[in-house]
């Protein structure tokens, strides 16, 4: 592994520098996999004791999973942050807040 490539990470302009390169990649991924989980959602059979009120556990469920999960990892940047005083530990662990709060 090449550690001075993964220590740049660590520095405000080489992470920022790598962050914009792999936004458009991202977004991409974001665009297929959601719509992929709207149309398997909504297109899921209905089930024959429950009815329609079946379908709410595709979305319900991830959504609990995935604001479980940014909080985690939110933990995880704020303990980044209190041993290494991690400037992008720190940027992580606040641009973490929306999505855990909306996934919530």
């Amino acid at each position: 592994m090449n550690w001075r490539a993964l220590y740049a990470l660590g520095s405000p302009p080489g992470f920022y520098r790598a962050a914009e390169k792999t936004k458009p990649w991202l977004w991409a991924a974001f665009a297929v996999f959601g719509a992929a989980g709207i149309y398997g959602a909504f297109t899921a059979p209905a089930d024959y004791k429950q009815g329609e009120g079946y379908r709410l556990i595709f979305i319900h469920a991830p959504a609990a999973w995935m604001s479980m999960f940014v909080y985690s990892c939110m933990a995880c940047f704020g303990v980044a942050v209190l041993v290494w005083r991690g400037k992008i530990a720190a940027a992580c662990a606040s641009a973490s807040a929306v999505p855990g709060a909306s996934f919530t």
